[in-house]
């Protein structure tokens, strides 16, 4: 729900899914790839060099299978994507990234009253550091960090008593320069988070889900950042130009919609944000779900910060209950 509301509205709700780009069939032989494409591709060579798998072999089944050009062309494509992702596994790796599993993190807590989440997350970070990692091969993005921040609230929910810690690691933003900027490597940990807390934003982002199964919830990850931001209307309105072009649920539902025509839009509905700052549903959205981040999150982005500066793991209660099964 956290990238992308209106996708569980359509899916979950009114039970319609629209066909993503990668599952459409092309007869064409390959030649060039689109930036989804790319992403595809450097996706699957990033799961290839962290799990330590032949990327050859895979080369050549793709190749057969005329997911990739023939002859050379393949071969200077898989170099280019073999060395972006060596370099955000290294910029992970800097930071703690451990490339073996380590334990498992059973989550099973029950929140308001009688809803409960199940689950695991599968600890990957070198010791003393415990705690998670997310590593794309996609830009960094906002919808990036909501996600860790939902790990780390899990994580605390379950055993408080932990400094826990969720890494990412991305691509680079884009750029023309040569050589272009390094990969984009951050680090979240928990500002004054305890279990109670914890729980409390859990308990809120349950509402959330439940608000975009019934409805469309006017939540976009980029532009509701730079509205908490205080970013100018004029950098608020290029943020939503290029992030509505990207998001085909959001097309369907609100169209082609202005950032005046979507701060106009209004519906009943929306308790869970109803005494949010904001004067409009757009910024109440915003505005609930980036002060409960920044109230519990610190973003670090220095490789050479010093792990003393991070806060320590509140300790307000004990955890709910946890532990049990997992799924």
């Amino acid at each position: 729900v956290m990238r992308s509301p209106t996708r569980m509205f359509l899916e979950g709700g009114v039970g319609i899914r629209l066909p993503r780009a990668s599952e459409q069939l092309s007869a064409r032989l390959p030649i060039e790839f689109d930036d989804l494409q790319k992403w595809e591709l450097g996706t699957e060579v990033l799961d290839i060099e962290r799990t330590g798998q032949n990327l050859h072999r895979w080369s050549e089944h793709q190749r057969r299978k005329g997911v990739l050009p023939p002859l050379g062309l393949a071969d200077q494509i898989i170099g280019d994507l073999k060395t972006e992702v060596t370099s955000i596994i290294e910029e992970a790796q800097s930071r703690g990234l451990a490339l073996v599993e380590g334990a498992t993190v059973g989550i099973d807590l029950t929140i308001a009253g009688d809803r409960r989440i199940l689950g695991s997350i599968v600890e990957v970070l070198s010791a003393p550091r415990r705690g998670t990692a997310h590593v794309h091969f996609r830009r960094p993005k906002s919808a990036h960090l909501l996600e860790a921040w939902v790990d780390l609230l899990c994580l605390t929910a379950a055993d408080p008593a932990v400094p826990w810690e969720v890494h990412l690691a991305s691509r680079a933003p884009s750029s023309t320069s040569k050589p272009g900027p390094p990969p984009v490597a951050m680090v979240l940990r928990g500002r004054d988070l305890g279990a109670v807390t914890a729980v409390d934003h859990l308990e809120f982002l349950v509402g959330l889900h439940d608000t975009a199964i019934r409805q469309p919830v006017p939540f976009f990850p980029e532009l509701s950042r730079s509205i908490t931001q205080g970013e100018d209307l004029g950098t608020q309105t290029k943020v939503w130009n290029e992030e509505r072009g990207r998001l085909r649920d959001e097309r369907l539902v609100f169209g082609d919609h202005t950032l005046r025509q979507l701060r106009e839009f209004t519906a009943e509905g929306h308790d869970i944000v109803a005494n949010c700052d904001g004067e409009t549903l757009l910024d109440r959205y915003a505005n609930a779900v980036w002060s409960r981040f920044d109230q519990s999150v610190s973003v670090e982005s220095d490789p050479a910060a010093n792990d003393a500066d991070a806060s320590p793991p509140a300790t307000d209660d004990e955890p709910p209950h946890s532990g049990g099964q997992k799924r």
